[in-house]
């Protein structure tokens, strides 16, 4: 018998397909053997070099993570509407592992979190009656808004993806909606960590958003709260932000975002992937600039607990890319972490982590972010 949150997801569906009913409906293959033969395929190489500096008594080496990532993917023609799409991911060391990848027990080194290993990266059965609705039922790649609550982790070179039944409608230029059930999701730290937290979290939830475009930007609602403002200027190549953000926390319990890509929002030294019990304030600066096809941006972070007094420390982002069309990117980048030497422990659910200073280096060659 289908649960209350499963109907709550086919009603969504149901809404969104009477709202895109009058739209037109895609060419089909005339045969099977066509729509099999007809596809696309997707090859995605990407290396990168990682560098981490952490002044840490129990990481006293330095971490060198050489990795290379392959992705390949086939995505089948129409065939009425129906398709199907597969694709296998391997990440692999090259040259000596000189690194903690959580999984592998090499403890003397800092963390990251780009552990070797082969697996089915997306597999789903897909059904696109409209251009502008699509069904997906399977592993998949979900990616919300700016991916601060649902997202790939695309920073990593293992894709996090989610096994789900999904729905996607951009029903008007106006106005779009995605509804879904997510099952499974299946983190970076791949589906062969012998910490099965690690690999996968189930969910059995029920996903909600809906933009629309409005005179003066795009408003969307999904079923998530935080206490979020930023504010930019742009100045001819020149962009300037200024934000903050509260993720709460009392001590006893802090708001988490388990499946957002946190990398990109609370410091790319990833010191608060999880939110600190005692909560997180992040008030932040970037300015970004192009200078003869080249990226330029800078991010600095100042970070303090919402419960409690003093601070957590001061954080230093700064990256230079270079695209090569719209797919190909060389790129290099730095996260500096400082450490307020009079702020106390950082206690995590299930875990302690000390608040120490950490210096990291990134540089890479493949598909652009």
């Amino acid at each position: 018998m289908m649960d209350r949150r499963s109907a709550h997801a086919v009603h969504l569906f149901a809404v969104a397909a009477l709202l895109s009913a009058d739209l037109v409906t895609p060419a089909a293959a005339e045969t099977v053997k066509d729509a099999l033969t007809q596809g696309t395929v997707d090859v995605d190489l990407r290396y990168r070099y990682e560098f981490v500096d952490q002044d840490s008594p129990g990481t006293p080496e330095d971490a060198k993570a050489s990795t290379l990532r392959l992705r390949l993917g086939y995505t089948t023609g129409l065939y009425y509407g129906l398709f199907a799409m597969a694709e296998l991911e391997g990440i692999w060391v090259i040259g000596s592992e000189q690194y903690k990848s959580t999984a592998n027990g090499l403890t003397q080194y800092p963390v990251v979190a780009d552990p070797e290993g082969e697996e089915l990266n997306q597999g789903f059965l897909g059904y696109r009656p409209l251009d502008t609705m699509t069904f997906k039922l399977g592993r998949q790649r979900i990616k919300l808004d700016n991916d601060r609550f649902i997202g790939n982790v695309g920073w990593r070179q293992n894709e996090q993806t989610y096994d789900a039944f999904s729905g996607w409608f951009d029903c008007s230029d106006e106005f779009a909606l995605f509804a879904g059930f997510i099952g499974n999701t299946n983190r970076v730290f791949g589906e062969d960590h012998p910490d099965l937290g690690r690999a996968e979290l189930n969910l059995d939830a029920p996903v909600l958003n809906i933009s629309c475009v409005l005179p003066l930007g795009k408003l969307t609602g999904y079923g998530d709260f935080l206490e979020f403002v930023e504010l930019g200027v742009g100045i001819e190549a020149v962009t300037l932000k200024a934000g903050y953000e509260l993720l709460g926390g009392d001590g006893v319990y802090a708001f988490e975002t388990p499946l957002a890509t946190g990398h990109s929002f609370n410091g790319w030294a990833d010191q608060f992937l999880v939110t600190p019990l005692a909560g997180q304030e992040n008030i932040h600066v970037s300015a970004a600039a192009t200078l003869k096809r080249i990226d330029l941006l800078g991010v600095y972070h100042s970070f303090a607990p919402d419960t409690g007094s003093g601070d957590y420390g001061m954080e230093l982002d700064l990256q230079i890319t270079r695209g090569f069309g719209k797919m190909y990117s060389v790129g290099a980048k730095y996260a500096g972490y400082s450490a307020d030497s009079g702020t106390p422990t950082i206690a995590f659910p299930g875990s302690v982590l000390a608040n120490v200073d950490v210096e990291k280096i990134w540089v890479w060659l493949g598909p652009a972010f």
